[in-house]
């Protein structure tokens, strides 16, 4: 089974977040870290949010963290 590059980088944005233990990560370091454009990684979390997997939190200190317990996230 192949996964399509969107549904690959939407799987690794809510991997990264899982490992940062409920911290706001900027899409800047989504970014940086994951090497994904930044206008891409804001196309992914935004239909990351519309389906409540994660969180946007605005602000100068905002960007994404996980909607729910990492455990408590299932297909």
């Amino acid at each position: 089974m192949q996964l399509n590059i969107t549904t690959d980088y939407a799987i690794r944005i809510i991997l990264a977040l899982a490992n940062r233990d409920g911290e706001v990560v900027s899409s800047k370091d989504i970014s940086m870290t994951m090497k994904i454009p930044q206008k891409y990684v804001l196309k992914i979390t935004r239909s990351l949010v519309a389906v409540e997997l994660i969180e946007r939190r605005s602000g100068v200190y905002g960007g994404f963290l996980l909607a729910k317990k990492p455990e408590e996230i299932n297909s």
